[in-house]
């Protein structure tokens, strides 16, 4: 396995002082408690004030959900990839595995015949 080291310069030339900030270890952003996230009013329009003009938050999902051809492409794909998957594992585990099991079974019970034989 090769593992590749990046250093903090490389991260500080690539993305800057802020990512290199958020990196390190005992960052006052990696301290803060979930409770204070939550509670902490950066995005959070006060919607309970009535006549409030600001829209109500709207989450944006980082990576666009899947949808139309693509989805029922990937669908397909998954599904023959475990049909095709499934497929190969039966018939190596019938065709090659199984049939070896007997065979070695055959002999290792050959062998104690004979042994038996040449005890009594």
């Amino acid at each position: 396995m090769i593992r590749f080291r990046v250093g903090f310069h490389f991260i500080q030339r690539r993305l800057g002082h802020v990512a290199v900030g958020l990196l390190r270890r005992g960052s006052p952003t990696q301290q803060l408690s979930t409770t204070a996230i939550n509670s902490s009013s950066i995005n959070k329009p006060d919607i309970t004030q009535p006549g409030s003009k600001t829209p109500p938050t709207k989450f944006v999902m980082a990576i666009a959900p899947i949808t139309g051809k693509l989805r029922k492409r990937i669908l397909l794909d998954l599904s023959v990839s475990l049909g095709l998957g499934t497929a190969a594992a039966y018939t190596w585990w019938y065709g090659y595995h199984v049939p070896k099991m007997r065979h070695q079974q055959n002999v290792y019970a050959k062998i104690n015949s004979t042994r038996a034989e040449q005890e009594s």
